[in-house]
């Protein structure tokens, strides 16, 4: 048993970034932990099926749980990130983040458990620009709150 699944039956929670939703593409498990899947070209995957992402473009992000720890007290805000569209995501995330970009998924955050695990992906994040961001800021570190509480 892979130790990420050891974790998560003991509870471990996680939080994960961009482009941690096409990391492990062959391992179906680490799609639901993750609540998600970019789908990257790969044989038996047709074009249409396949995930996209757009480089530098402006996000509204707004908040779509305005009473959840992770985003409570944020208002809606901008970001100048990198966007993700056709990405596979589980029946049982819940979002917590979505967007009006048109090359994007709506959903852009989300909170999910597995097995014991409590576990936040958050979409924004590809590189300094977003890093310095005050609300960015604020959301990583809240989601890191919620998590280790």
């Amino acid at each position: 048993m892979p130790d990420i699944l050891r974790l998560t039956k003991k509870g471990i929670p996680f939080l994960f970034l961009h482009h941690s939703i096409a990391s492990y593409q062959d391992w179906d498990d680490f799609e639901k932990i993750r609540g998600g899947k970019y789908i990257r070209k790969m044989p038996g995957i047709q074009e249409k099926d396949r995930s996209t992402f757009q480089h530098e473009v402006w996000i509204n992000v707004s908040i779509i749980d305005k009473n959840h720890p992770t985003v409570k007290g944020l208002s809606d805000f901008k970001l100048y990130d990198e966007v993700y569209g056709n990405v596979r995501n589980e029946k049982n995330v819940k979002p917590l983040l979505g967007t009006d970009q048109s090359a994007s998924d709506p959903v852009i955050g989300w909170e999910t458990k597995f097995n014991k695990s409590k576990i936040i992906y958050i979409q924004p994040g590809h590189d300094e620009i977003s890093y310095k961001n005050p609300d960015y800021r604020k959301l990583i570190f809240q989601a890191i709150k919620y998590l280790t509480d």
